[in-house]
């Protein structure tokens, strides 16, 4: 029983180029993983010189409406973001320069084998460099969440309470008919008597 003889579809020009293409991206796997290693580079460093300056420039201004304890809170935390920012950073520029290898004698097939190995240190260094963006753009979300709450329930006008014996400076709670209250930022409250009270007047930062 005979068989007819398969059908052998002609390349076009078009795969052609294609199959080109594809063998010429060998060559070039390793400049395209550290050109796009090298705007995430640009991209995380300008992204933690902006956040880092934004934290230098909000960061007292918020301290001064937190307990001790929500400040130590809210401060680790975006320091924590800002560190795991600069940890992704780092990762891009490794994974756009690459590390210095001891110098040996070049053949081709350590030529390709070595463009091979950077090409795939770099595709794992540009994975953490997003990952480390990611989480510290996260940290840094959690921190300003924490903060803005914290002084939401704080409430109150920063005052300056001076009484007969002492001076306190905090924020004003609800008092009685015949006291002041007044929340330290270490969290302490005090307490003064209206017989007691010499002046009370609203402060910028405690």
């Amino acid at each position: 029983m005979s068989t007819s003889p398969r059908l052998q579809r002609r390349l076009s020009i078009d795969d052609k180029r294609w199959a080109q293409r594809a063998n010429n991206l060998q060559f070039q796997e390793l400049e395209h993983v550290r050109a796009t290693a090298q705007q995430w580079r640009v991209g995380l460093g300008a992204l933690t010189t902006l956040l880092s300056v934004s934290s230098v420039i909000a960061a007292p201004n918020l301290a001064d409406q937190l307990t001790s304890g929500w400040r130590l809170l809210v401060g680790a935390l975006a320091f924590a973001g800002l560190l795991v920012l600069l940890y992704g950073t780092s990762e891009a520029m490794r994974g756009a320069f690459g590390l210095p290898d001891s110098a040996t004698a070049m053949t081709g097939e350590r030529l390709r084998a070595w463009e091979s190995a950077q090409a795939r240190a770099g595709v794992r260094a540009l994975r953490k460099a997003r990952a480390g963006c990611l989480c510290g753009i996260l940290l840094l979300i959690v921190a300003a969440v924490a903060g803005f709450a914290a002084a939401s329930a704080a409430g109150g006008q920063l005052v300056e309470v001076q009484s007969s014996s002492a001076t306190y400076c905090g924020r004003l709670r609800d008092g009685t008919a015949e006291t002041v209250t007044v929340v330290a930022r270490n969290g302490s409250v005090h307490t003064v008597a209206l017989a007691d009270l010499i002046a009370i007047k609203p402060a910028s930062a405690c």
